[in-house]
């Protein structure tokens, strides 16, 4: 099952980011994933596999527009994916015992929480056979590379 954590929040001072607000969003990530089993969250950090979770940058909810490196006060939402069922359920439990997350040195009010599940049998009963297709990213994106030996 794939399962995508949306968050809305609210951050009445600005956020500034050190780098690409993702990064943050991933080291939020990991802060939830730890706060209910430290041993996941070390496992996650340090593996050489292909990852398991994926994450959105910060963006408003008004315009759509990705926060790069800083904003001022602002209403904004980010989203978190994950492919492993195991995964999704210590996310779902740290995230439902927060009422606010901290984007580095700022803390930001959870004011939305949604959830969508992806069932991967009933896509592939559905799906059907594409010759090609393209991908258009919106943001810097990081692909682990795995070396031959690892697969």
């Amino acid at each position: 099952m794939l399962t995508q954590f949306s968050l809305g929040f609210i951050s009445p001072e600005g956020l500034k980011f050190q780098s690409f607000s993702g990064y943050a969003v991933r080291g939020i990530f990991f802060d939830l994933i730890k706060s209910v089993d430290e041993k996941m969250a070390e496992n996650l950090h340090s593996s050489k596999d292909i990852a398991p979770y994926s994450v959105t940058p910060v963006e408003f909810v008004e315009s759509g527009r990705i926060v790069y490196r800083e904003c001022g006060p602002m209403k904004g939402r980010f989203k978190i994916t994950v492919m492993k069922d195991e995964i999704s359920e210590i996310l779902r439990d740290a995230i439902i015992s927060k009422d606010s997350i901290n984007f580095v040195d700022r803390k930001a009010i959870i004011t939305e929480i949604s959830v969508r599940e992806f069932d991967f049998r009933s896509f592939l009963e559905n799906a059907k056979s594409v010759r090609k297709f393209s991908i258009k990213f919106r943001t810097p994106c990081y692909f682990r590379i795995l070396s031959s030996k690892e697969g």
